[in-house]
């Protein structure tokens, strides 16, 4: 009977065609299982192994997952392998129907756009004209590797791409400062992210930054789901997803970037998701930084970019068209100087700093950071000697040097390796004063918003008086028109949001408003009453609203400070979806049924304002205010400019850009590199 079954099978297998979106679960099997192994699950599954299309196991693999699908017995091989591999997390392959398609090529799209075009096509030229020599250090990972002794330093002579699939699709890649770690991870990308737009069974390349994980050193599944988010707009549960199906290949930058105190946990924290996912990782750190790290990553190998050569960086400086002559001549006697020249970063840095001067301006140096700081100087000097500002601009090189240390001091501080408008935080304010000053100060016009809701009562209340008894006089004795009504519920709303603002700072002390995902803002409760009455006539809406406003759609947009627009725009929408409109709709019905149309229009008026700033707040209004007043007073301590024009704050930071000086990354903004970033958050301006 089997070998009827096995002979029945032979036309099959072989003609069978190809099935989409199964290549997460063969890149698993591969990770997994050897040759051999392969075999003996083909057996186990009563499949002839020898009829199995190819000759390597990549497509033996392919074969056997296909033949299994087709037969829809794609549950018994799930099922074998988590009897063989339980420690695996086995998913099914993704369904792909045409909106997931869709999200997928928006993804890569974004991804793309922001690091290929928008990063890697801008960068400083020399790493891409001179070749970058690797070599393999094995004993860089966890995973012990076999090599002969003295040859764990040899040189690679494959292509980048072919070490990371011969090695299980895991990479670490190690180099000093400078040395064009990141360029070489991007030029890597740039061929998984063409391979994953031209094949939906590849998965979708993640570029994103490790240096924020140290904030709150979460799992790195859940930090991941995070990122993702905030950096390329995925919605938290489709990311989710993603992962769980291992449909993503993370680019991880910056290990060395992660506070020092929290990088061995970092480290853990990789192992840990590689050790329940297969995933698909490389890596990038400081091989100095990660050499003094006892942990090693778990990963399949590590590569090491060499330095330039003497060769290299002589036959680069002798191109008479960037007039270095002098930088050549003085190579043998500036220890400093050749010792950067040796780093592709320095070499392209110096190409514009000292284009054209002479070796008598050249002057040595006692260290390499005094001959670092030096050539930076020059370089900054230099790009704004290129391209002045205009004499009409809003600021000018000195104000721009001193916007752009705050930026960088911001940035280290605060564990960020790209600048978003939107992700400012109270905590860029320099002191606790003005942290509180802040503080209140959104309360406050909180209370004016509030007091314009009363205010609206009380006139209300008035009018009604006026309306019943036909006059301008209560059983107390007093007079009240509408007017006096209106400003008396404007005093008394403000007097109490005032009173609450200061003397309720006890009950705030525990608050300091963060960022919630990347769109809003959390703050207290302001009025249960209103709340309550919401929700009990609105109560389906509200959940509606809520259930909608929580999806996220993904756009292929890089507006600055997006998120915090997107605040206000909710904000504005739910006040007239969930308050202005439904209780004017109420209102005209009550004024309909009673005869007394205006009477009916003002409650909905009242009530419609009153439940729609309370609802607006708590979806997206808090957001817009919150972030208005943090610019203003960083504006007013001169910390960064402009605080309510995003377009302005926009131009300067790509005014910088041109001056090659910051580098703009889809909404946001990059220093041009980390050492650069360090020199302006400790410039004396």
């Amino acid at each position: 009977m089997k070998l009827k079954f096995f002979q029945s099978q032979v036309e099959t297998v072989a003609s069978l065609p190809p099935i989409p979106n199964s290549g997460p679960l063969r890149r698993q099997i591969a990770q997994s299982f050897t040759l051999d192994e392969i075999r003996t699950l083909c057996f186990d599954l009563d499949v002839d192994y020898d009829e199995l299309r190819g000759e390597t196991k990549s497509s033996r693999i392919v074969s056997l997952v296909e033949y299994m699908q087709h037969r829809q017995r794609l549950d018994n091989l799930l099922l074998e392998l988590r009897n063989q591999r339980p420690r695996s997390n086995w998913q099914n392959p993704l369904v792909l129907n045409d909106h997931d398609l869709r999200n997928r090529q928006n993804v890569l799209n974004n991804v793309k756009a922001t690091w290929i075009d928008g990063y890697l096509k801008n960068t400083l030229s020399v790493e891409l004209t001179l070749e970058l020599d690797l070599a393999h250090q094995p004993t860089a990972v966890a995973r012990q590797t076999l090599y002969l002794p003295g040859e764990a330093e040899r040189s690679i002579e494959q292509s980048l791409r072919t070490v990371f699939e011969e090695h299980g699709r895991s990479l670490l890649i190690l180099g000093a400062p400078g040395s064009g770690k990141t360029i070489t991870l991007l030029q890597l990308a740039k061929d998984l992210i063409q391979d994953a737009q031209e094949d939906p069974t590849q998965p979708i390349p993640m570029i994103l930054n490790l240096t924020s994980w140290a904030q709150e050193k979460k799992s790195l599944t859940d930090w991941l789901v995070e990122e993702i988010f905030m950096q390329y707009q995925v919605s938290q549960k489709l990311s989710r997803t993603w992962i769980e199906a291992n449909q993503l290949l993370y680019l991880l930058d910056g290990l060395d970037e992660v506070a020092e105190e929290a990088r061995e946990a970092c480290i853990t924290a990789v192992n840990d998701f590689k050790a329940h996912y297969p995933a698909e990782i490389i890596i990038c750190s400081r091989t100095e930084d990660y050499a003094r790290l006892q942990n090693r990553l778990n990963l399949g190998t590590a590569v090491h970019i060499q330095p330039l050569t003497n060769a290299q960086i002589h036959d680069y400086l002798n191109r008479e068209d960037l007039g270095l002559t002098a930088v050549r001549d003085s190579l043998g006697s500036d220890s400093e100087l050749n010792e950067l020249a040796h780093s592709p970063l320095f070499l392209s840095i110096m190409t514009l700093a000292y284009r054209g001067i002479s070796r008598a301006d050249l002057d040595s140096f006692d260290s390499i950071a005094d001959r670092r700081r030096h050539l930076f100087d020059r370089y900054v000097n230099e790009m704004f000697a290129r391209r002045p500002l205009r004499n009409t601009a809003y600021y000018q090189k000195e104000k721009s040097l001193q916007w752009l240390k705050n930026l960088a001091q911001g940035m280290k501080g605060h564990s960020q390796y790209v600048f978003y408008i939107e992700h400012l935080q109270p905590t860029w304010l320099p002191s606790e004063t003005l942290r509180n000053q802040y503080l209140l100060g959104v309360k406050t016009i909180s209370s004016l918003i509030d007091g314009l809701a009363f205010g609206l009562i009380g006139w209300f209340i008035a009018w009604t008086i006026w309306k019943l008894n036909g006059q301008f006089w209560t059983p107390l004795g007093f007079e009240v028109k509408p007017i006096t009504g209106l400003i008396v519920g404007l005093a008394f709303g403000l007097a109490i949001g005032l009173f609450d603002a200061v003397f309720g700072e006890a009950h705030w002390l525990h608050f300091l408003i963060k960022p919630v995902g990347n769109l809003s803002w959390s703050l207290p409760p302001r009025h249960q009453i209103p709340r309550m009455l919401g929700a009990f006539l609105f109560g389906g809406l509200d959940s509606v609203l809520e259930a909608t406003t929580s999806i996220h759609k993904m756009e292929h947009s890089f507006t600055p400070n997006q998120g915090i627009h997107n605040s206000g725009i909710t904000a504005l929408r739910i006040w007239l979806i969930a308050g202005l409109g439904p209780w004017l709709i109420i209102g005209l019905f009550l004024g309909a049924i009673s005869g007394r149309l205006f009477f009916g229009l003002s409650i909905g008026l009242v009530f419609g304002v009153f439940h729609g700033i309370n609802r607006a707040s708590a979806f997206g209004g808090s957001a817009y205010l919150s972030h208005y007043m943090l610019r203003l007073l960083l504006t007013r301590n001169s910390i960064l400019p402009f605080p309510l024009s995003d377009r302005r704050l926009a131009a300067f930071l790509d005014d910088m850009t041109d001056r090659i000086l910051l580098r703009r990354v889809g909404g946001g903004w990059v220093f041009i590199h980390r050492t650069l970033l360090d020199y302006f958050a400790s410039r004396q301006v």
